[in-house]
């Protein structure tokens, strides 16, 4: 109890307002839409289903390791239960999109150097600061509004006038929160300007380094399975576990290598037998 304490008294307005109104909405759609309510229960169930539940698993016990490593080191830091919840939560959200390292070549670079981009800092500059609670409940709507209806109008071609208009407001919204922030970094610098808050800027940064290669490790299980799956409908039960092997063997921790051999193995219509594959496997090491 005195951790969720600890949690609610670290709130700011801004994320009060959010919770606040996501948990309305979600409650408001449950109620009136009997759809989304199937949906969300079978969402649900689909989470306990085996290696859903084993992924979601895994992916908290890291996250614990995560925790008991920097209070075994003694980095951590009661500051640091709220953002660590809120990275918890983002960290499922990363995991569902680790796919995307099967199809972008360099993602998880990208992913490392998006960190120490321009953006990250002047999201968080703007969370150093919020407005009273009945102020960010105004705002937080109107300007997530203006960020979907320019996501829909960027997505028509008769729309580019109002998609243009919506950009330019937006700039104007972010730029009279960083003016508004940076001025009080001025005025009040004592109240922004303390070590707490270059901790609070670090902490998520560093979780997200050391998470990195989880979500590469589990992108290139997911790329060994959905191979071996395939393989399997051709060869079926001569595909044994020591071909796997082999193929780990000659691909290594690379998921580049996985997809090339898997683009070859699949573009040739003949392997039917486990000789075919072991002639496959020769002509790749070559």
């Amino acid at each position: 109890m005195e951790i969720i304490k600890l949690i609610f008294q670290q709130l700011n307005n801004k994320e009060l307002a959010t919770i606040i109104w996501g948990i309305f909405l979600f409650f408001l759609i449950m109620i009136f839409s009997s759809s989304f309510r199937k949906s969300f229960w079978s969402l649900i169930k689909m989470f306990f289903s085996g290696k859903i539940f084993l992924m979601l698993a895994m992916n908290t016990i890291l996250f614990l390791i995560l925790i008991i490593g920097m209070k075994y080191f003694q980095i951590w830091n009661n500051i640091f239960y709220k953002d660590a919840i809120f990275w918890f939560l983002a960290s499922f959200i990363m995991l569902s999109r680790a796919n995307e390292a099967l199809t972008e070549k360099n993602h998880y670079k990208r992913k490392f150097l998006n960190l120490l981009k321009w953006e990250t800092i002047i999201i968080f500059i703007i969370s150093l600061h919020s407005f009273s609670l009945v102020q960010e409940l105004i705002f937080i709507p109107i300007f997530i509004g203006i960020i979907i209806f320019q996501a829909l109008a960027s997505t028509k071609k008769d729309s580019k006038q109002l998609e243009s208009f919506l950009d330019i407001l937006i700039i104007l919204i972010l730029l009279f929160l960083i003016g508004f922030t940076v001025k009080n970094l001025i005025v009040q610098p004592k109240m922004f300007l303390v070590v707490s808050d270059l901790y609070l800027f670090i902490f998520p940064v560093i979780l997200t380094i050391f998470y990195i290669p989880f979500l590469y490790v589990f992108s290139l299980y997911m790329i060994y399975e959905s191979f071996f799956i395939r393989l399997n409908t051709f060869l079926k039960d001569e595909f044994s576990f020591k071909n796997k092997l082999q193929i780990i063997f000659i691909c290594k921790l690379k998921i580049s290598n996985v997809k090339k051999f898997q683009n070859q193995a699949l573009k040739v219509n003949y392997i039917r037998s486990e000789s075919d594959l072991l002639d496959m496997i020769k002509c790749y090491e070559k």
